[in-house]
């Protein structure tokens, strides 16, 4: 199977607590924990293997990216070994000042993620679980393209779509992507009335992904372990770990191929989240 993305949490801190996020529930007991320098070194030196097949290496997972302060060595290093691949995060840019913005694009950024879910300082502050103030959220974001190059993929979201103000602000840009992503259920970890109606997911017909891109990404903890995808935020099912193996091991291994089978609804047992997922099941409504 090849491997297209990969996905490394650096840390485990997020600034903000964002009612469409697992982390709010999982804040306390995960804490504040940050990935071994050799640790992050040795991942990409063992991605190596996939390097002809590699697009994007994201050094996020359920975090805020600019609350550590090693980011732009840590983008350094990732460009250093992947110089013709797509490195960066995504950020709710609340902290990303043009200081921070100015390092990291130094070290080699082409391509940020920045969610800003609403304009109205009301709406933002309610859905982000924090008082932010959405005006220079905007502003930072504006800032930060102003300064990136044309080869720097920026895309501005909205997981609930784009107001009048977000679309007054960043709607006239020709060098950013709009991308509207609507909201997972995060197996049925975030707030209800976030989702439009649509009933958190209960167990149900097992379907094989509708995601088909995460049967080719890799997402690697602090800690080296490997959970199930991205939407699995709270870790409940672990595939493996890279602890006593290399990733290309646990990525060609014979658990990680079952894995993929139980992905596709094939043989799936009890335990796995793709029962309560809503990419993964079907009727299966509260």
């Amino acid at each position: 199977m090849k491997l297209f993305e990969v996905e490394i949490e650096t840390h485990t801190v997020c600034n903000a607590r964002c009612r469409y996020c697992a982390y709010p529930g999982m804040a306390r007991a995960v804490g504040n924990k940050f990935m071994e320098p050799e640790l992050f070194d040795r991942i990409l030196e063992e991605l190596d293997f996939a390097r002809a097949d590699l697009e994007r290496i994201h050094l996020h997972h359920v975090n805020e990216p600019f609350v550590n302060k090693d980011m732009p060595l840590l983008v350094a290093k990732a460009r250093k070994a992947f110089p013709e691949k797509r490195v960066g995060f995504s950020t709710n840019a609340i902290l990303m000042t043009p200081e921070r913005a100015e390092a990291v694009l130094k070290a080699g950024l082409n391509i940020l993620y920045i969610t800003i879910p609403s304009s109205d300082p009301e709406a933002y502050a309610h859905i982000m679980g924090v008082k932010a103030d959405v005006g220079r959220v905007m502003d930072n974001a504006m800032t930060f393209i102003s300064m990136a190059g044309p080869d720097v993929r920026i895309v501005v979201r909205s997981p609930l779509g784009f107001d009048a103000g977000l679309n007054e602000r960043f709607g006239h840009l020709d060098n950013i992507v709009m991308e509207h992503v609507p909201l997972s259920d995060r197996l049925g970890k975030v707030d209800a009335d976030l989702l439009d109606g649509r009933p958190v997911r209960r167990p149900g017909e097992p379907i094989p992904c509708t995601r088909s891109w995460m049967f080719n990404s890799l997402v690697i903890l602090h800690n080296g372990d490997v959970p199930l995808c991205c939407n699995d935020q709270e870790h409940t099912f672990i595939v493996g770990d890279i602890r006593d193996r290399s990733v290309e091991a646990l990525w060609t291994s014979e658990r990680y191929k079952k894995v993929r089978r139980w992905m596709r609804g094939q043989g799936r047992p009890a335990d796995i989240p793709c029962n309560v997922c809503e990419y993964g099941s079907k009727g299966g409504g509260a």
